[in-house]
């Protein structure tokens, strides 16, 4: 029905504010003659040649027997009225429901085995109803933080940029999401929240820490010596291993402490005393992280695998 308008049920929101069975004859007749042409008789922009068109489709129906001639001469004098139109720039689908449409669109192909075209074609038009996981809340709060630069440090205009995402840690749902600095202005833009990062610290306490209290190998109070564990000889010096960011060493201290400081000496110990396999086996099954390699050789030789400690 163009302006990315799928499907009767749609157009019939859209254009009258009605689901399609509360449709009076004169408008079934106007979404009938858009669908061939639907910028040429787009009744806002061309509301003259959208009445021509209904008419033309009423008079067939008419000589056809699909409506009398009263109804017939009442859609005649019917005025073409539509509903305000919508500004485009609230027409863009939030974040959240383009990661939705996105999502589903995968989902699709891989279920009927369709093309990605047909697979939107039939999210948009095909009748099909889809619950998610977001609170409107949630959402329209980082949105309208979002949409203010000056929420954000100055070094955004030089290609900095941030992204959030919300989730219920109950649940592990998907609240809100949003994926860049400023107001949304498209569809289909990049969006940070959905970008690979390389995760770092994050996965300390997620594959070391809850997992070693949990199990009752450690608890706050125990101590590791925030020590390298290893010193390789080099031609000038000695190389460190594990290097703490900053490279700051502190003698004996508490698990707390080293969480809190994000010590790697102290990780690296927590890594030997659960094992490598345990720590990947819990970030991939008990919390998700689907991109994790077990084992990859590569064509130029050597293996690729995220199960041992960083180098």
């Amino acid at each position: 029905m163009s302006e990315n308008t799928y499907g009767v049920g749609t157009a019939a929101k859209r254009l009258f504010g009605k689901e399609p069975y509360e449709l009076s004859v004169a408008e079934c007749a106007t979404l009938i003659g858009i669908t061939n042409a639907p910028s040429a008789y787009n009744p806002y922009t061309n509301p003259d040649r959208c009445i021509t068109k209904r008419n033309n489709v009423l008079s067939v129906m008419h000589r056809e027997g699909v409506i009398g001639e009263r109804e017939y001469t009442e859609a005649l004098s019917e005025p073409l009225t539509v509903v305000e139109r919508e500004k485009m720039s609230d027409r863009y689908s939030s974040w959240f429901a383009e990661a939705v449409i996105t999502d589903l669109t995968e989902d699709l192909c891989e279920v009927y085995g369709i093309t990605e075209a047909a697979a939107d074609l039939m999210l948009r038009g095909g009748g099909l109803s889809v619950y998610t996981t977001m609170n409107a809340s949630a959402q329209k709060i980082l949105e309208e933080y979002f949409a203010e630069a000056k929420n954000f440090p100055e070094e955004i205009s030089e290609g900095l940029n941030f992204a959030m995402s919300v989730i219920d840690n109950a649940t592990g749902d998907l609240v809100a999401t949003v994926g860049r600095v400023g107001k949304k202005q498209g569809n289909k833009l990049l969006s940070h929240a959905e970008l690979a990062h390389i995760p770092g610290s994050v996965l300390k306490p997620l594959g070391l820490y809850a997992p070693l209290i949990d199990e009752g190998k450690i608890n706050w109070a125990t101590v590791f010596d925030d020590i390298p564990t290893s010193f390789t000889e080099t031609e000038s010096s000695y190389r460190l291993y594990p290097r703490n960011s900053p490279n700051v060493y502190s003698g004996l201290i508490t698990v707390k402490d080293a969480l809190r400081l994000s010590k790697n000496t102290v990780a690296v110990r927590l890594s030997e005393l659960r094992t490598p396999r345990a720590v990947f086996d819990t970030l991939k099954d008990k919390f998700g992280f689907s991109h994790l390699v077990e084992r990859e050789e590569q064509e130029g030789g050597g293996i690729l695998t995220d199960i041992a400690p960083s180098p």
